[in-house]
């Protein structure tokens, strides 16, 4: 199911047209809502690990939904492709975005065979810890890339 918004992930489109700073913000709320999530799921004496999957589907579902409406808000014109163009050139992006979602996935599903359920969500909760410690370079870096397009265009 995660699957699914990961086809609507635009953080290429963002990046080709510079313009992150929405798309980083979206990012960063959605993150910040899967980590609160985790964090009251933990304080609760959280058990389930079906519940860290919805709020992972619902962190990324609200970054999908957001991110397609900040697509469709760039400004048109001859310098950039529109909006809907961005958006129908993506599509082969999609598959692509979706296989990647399943092989992050696979190794968790592979360490729940080997391992049983309570090491595969052990597994999982680390993955995503340590995901979400690189998450600050990262999105710091993506910000600065649109920065570096636009002086490069200046001749800086």
């Amino acid at each position: 199911a995660a699957c699914l918004p990961a086809a609507l992930d635009l953080k290429q489109l963002g990046d080709v047209v510079a313009r992150t700073r929405g798309e980083v913000r979206i990012e960063t709320a959605s993150s910040w809502f899967y980590l609160a999530g985790t964090g009251v799921w933990i304080a609760s004496g959280g058990r389930d690990v079906t519940v860290l999957a919805l709020l992972y589907l619902l962190s990324r579902t609200c970054y999908a939904v957001f991110a397609t409406r900040t697509i469709l808000a760039l400004p048109t014109g001859a310098t950039a492709p529109t909006a809907r163009e961005l958006l129908r050139r993506s599509r082969s992006l999609a598959p692509a975005q979706v296989l990647g979602e399943l092989t992050i996935g696979l190794d968790v599903c592979l360490v729940g065979l080997l391992g049983g359920d309570a090491v595969s969500g052990l597994y999982a909760i680390g993955s995503r810890i340590a995901g979400a410690a690189g998450m600050p370079t990262a999105q710091l870096t993506r910000i600065f890339f649109a920065h570096q397009v636009h002086a490069a265009a200046r001749g800086d």
